[in-house]
């Protein structure tokens, strides 16, 4: 590998790290949202029977 090769590949790789990151984050979160809103619906629920 020659020496100019090198520091292109370093700087592919961290690009490659970034944005698997980010895209992992992304389905994270995509996944997480229904658990979101169940929490949201239960907490209205409670707080209607708790003003009752």
């Amino acid at each position: 590998m020659t020496i100019l090769k090198r520091p292109w590949l370093i700087v592919g790789m961290a690009v490659l790290l970034v944005a698997s990151s980010f895209v992992g984050r992304v389905v994270y979160v995509w996944w997480h949202i229904p658990e979101a809103y169940a929490a949201w619906d239960a907490g209205d629920t409670l707080l209607w029977y708790m003003q009752r």
